[in-house]
């Protein structure tokens, strides 16, 4: 649980993304509760624009009809004062392009003025700085179609330049208001949140010294229950109560339920787990025991645990770290906005090892006449072994001759294993509502997801062929693979 609060700060921003409107101009979000006590008020505007809304447990996301009914509700939002998050008009987004190779020390203003000489229309221009300037500059044009024709320019203020699109951002944006993720602060409605303190005030305005240790807006830290004291499914909702929004909470609860691994359930499990399926929150419990008792009429168990209610895109993952301190051993948390990949774990056999041989290794090689008596004696003899182990091993495995290694497919990238869960996402959400709306989202994600695996498909059997070699007979045995053949079974 060390790095909860490092791992969890991006989880929990993350979080109130779930709280975001949609609109087919740019997107709404506002919380249930500003949802009700304005559902009644906003039926009675005259002459309200169409608008189409979807109901979730926890926010309301409207979809306006087109640029003038979006504007209206947002006026219409923020004189109510509902806590609410937008995202930017398509048409009021500029057309972004990057300049490379112009020398660092030009100007900015030379630059808009050559532009707008060349009858473009330039919002601003801005260069790129990384502890010294760079030959980098961004340069925002009015979406318009002429704008469009900027690629084509290979040269201004007599220096050749390439004009290209900028590389789109593989992080999270983070609101600078609310301190969430997903949205920015000229979009956001909501309360503001101190990035250092976690209260319910603007950074500018934290009365707390920079020397004071930070805390995060979201999580709440750690929480411990001693056993002994009688914990009901109402302690828990009062607790729970305070903490707004989105949170992760671990610590020790000493509540026992199969449902996150435990061995056996107890009362306070049994509370915890139907507390949890009530309120829609998820607990995340690690893969082996962090309780390690001395009595030896007791058993180890998961008891550190963490309980969770965080957006569905982000994924996490929970470890042991098996460093006996205490009685407790810790955990950590990962949470990340993409699918985490499988590791294989280490093995010190394969099936390529020979046992046998290994075993004549370690026989002929093992020294037995060494002294135990002191503590350097004993990591000395424990090094030494382990080494043995280790070199038996690669002696007596084998390499393997008919499969070339370069060969195999690497694992995919993150962008494919992120569509795969998208769509995957989308194809159950649709078995459950069977809204067209939401078929044809799933549709869209399976045909782009299609198009990428081909191409993905395509590029690595381009490797694949690039990397065969008459030298090593790859060539050869690849094309005899591609030339079999099997004869086709003779029908009865």
């Amino acid at each position: 649980m060390d790095n909860c609060n490092q791992n969890c700060t991006n989880n929990k921003n993350k979080t109130q993304n779930a709280n975001a409107i949609k609109s087919k101009s740019p997107q709404k979000t506002a919380n249930n509760d500003n949802k009700r006590n304005h559902s009644s008020s906003s039926n009675s505007e005259p002459s309200s624009p169409k608008l189409l809304q979807h109901s979730t447990v926890d926010h309301l996301k409207v979809q306006t009809s087109n640029p003038e009914a979006y504007r209206t509700l947002v006026h219409y939002l923020r004189n109510e004062k509902a806590e609410f998050h937008t995202f930017q008009l398509k048409e009021d987004k500029p057309m972004r392009i990057v300049i490379r190779n112009l020398h660092p020390s030009t100007s900015t203003e030379m630059i808009k003025n050559e532009l707008e000489h060349r009858l473009y229309e330039v919002r601003q221009v801005t260069q790129v700085i990384s502890k010294i300037p760079l030959p980098l500059f961004f340069v925002d044009l009015e979406p318009t179609d002429h704008s469009k024709e900027i690629f084509k320019l290979e040269s201004i203020l007599h220096t050749k330049i390439k004009i290209e699109e900028p590389h789109k951002p593989k992080i999270i944006s983070q609101c600078q208001n609310c301190q969430a993720y997903g949205h920015t602060k000229a979009y956001c409605g909501y309360s503001p949140r101190c990035v250092r303190c976690g209260d319910d005030h603007s950074s500018s305005a934290c009365p707390n010294s920079r020397q004071d240790p930070m805390r995060c807006a979201f999580c709440t830290g750690a929480l411990y229950s001693p056993p002994h004291h009688n914990i009901s499914n109402a302690t828990f909702t009062d607790y729970f109560n305070t903490i707004k929004n989105n949170f992760i909470i671990g610590g020790d609860y000493n509540a026992k339920h199969n449902a996150w691994g435990c061995r056996t359930n107890n009362p306070r499990g049994i509370v915890l787990y139907n507390f949890v399926n009530a309120n829609n929150f998820n607990v995340l419990a690690p893969p082996g025991p962090t309780y390690w008792p001395s009595s030896p009429a007791k058993n180890p168990d998961i008891l550190d645990i963490f309980e969770t209610k965080i957006p569905s895109n982000l994924h996490c993952l929970t470890k042991n770290i098996l460093e006996l301190n205490s009685d407790h051993s810790s955990v950590i948390l990962n949470v990340s906005a993409t699918v985490f990949a499988r590791v294989e774990p280490p093995r010190l056999f394969s099936p390529l090892t020979d046992r046998l041989e290994f075993q004549n290794i370690i026989n002929q090689r093992i020294d037995l006449k060494i002294k135990l008596k002191s503590n350097y004696d004993i990591d000395e003899a424990v090094n030494n072994l382990t080494m043995l182990i280790q070199s038996a091993t690669w002696e007596a495995t084998k390499p393997n001759k008919t499969h070339d290694s370069k060969n195999n497919y690497p694992i995919v990238s993150d962008q494919i294993r992120c569509l795969i869960v998208e769509k995957r996402r989308a194809r159950a959400k649709y078995q459950v509502t069977r809204l067209p709306s939401h078929k044809t989202a799933y549709n869209k994600l399976a045909n782009l997801l299609k198009k990428v695996l081909a191409k993905y498909k395509s590029y690595e059997f381009e490797q694949k062929l690039h990397s065969l070699s008459v030298i090593d007979g790859s060539l050869w045995r690849e094309t005899k693979r591609l030339l079999k053949y099997k004869t086709a079974s003779p029908h009865c």
